[in-house]
């Protein structure tokens, strides 16, 4: 069976790895457009945005904080358990998204945990 502590830190690392970092091959391409570009001002902004996506990974912030909020697809095999059940995997994933700051805002964390707690509390029906 899969803990939640298991779950939430892959979870964690992988926003973080693909919120921070580029790939060798994105990288590269970077590189050899750089090089073979030939408009001074378009080589410029190619180098700007290569450096800006060098601190990124160094800084471990987000690589392009402008294209919205990330999505995520999980693979799970037939064979998987979960401890907690399946929705679990939902319930980890957004709240290590609202917790891997620079990734959010500081209030996600507590709309956050006012959304679960809000499921979690059982009103007694008003008695006409």
């Amino acid at each position: 069976m899969i803990s939640p502590k298991v779950l939430g830190d892959a979870i964690f690392q992988t926003i973080k790895r693909s919120s921070c970092d580029i790939s060798p091959d994105v990288h590269g391409a970077f590189e050899k457009a750089i090089h073979r570009e030939e408009s001074p001002v378009a080589r410029r902004s190619l180098e700007k945005t290569l450096q800006s996506l060098n601190l990124s990974r160094e800084r471990e912030c987000l690589a392009c904080p402008d294209t919205g909020w990330p999505l995520f697809f999980f693979k799970v095999g037939n064979e998987a358990r979960i401890e907690g059940g399946f929705m679990t995997l939902e319930e980890i994933s957004r709240l290590d998204l609202a917790y891997a700051p620079p990734f959010s805002p500081v209030w996600d964390p507590l709309l956050i945990a006012a959304n679960l707690l809000k499921r979690k509390v059982v009103r007694p029906s008003p008695k006409g």
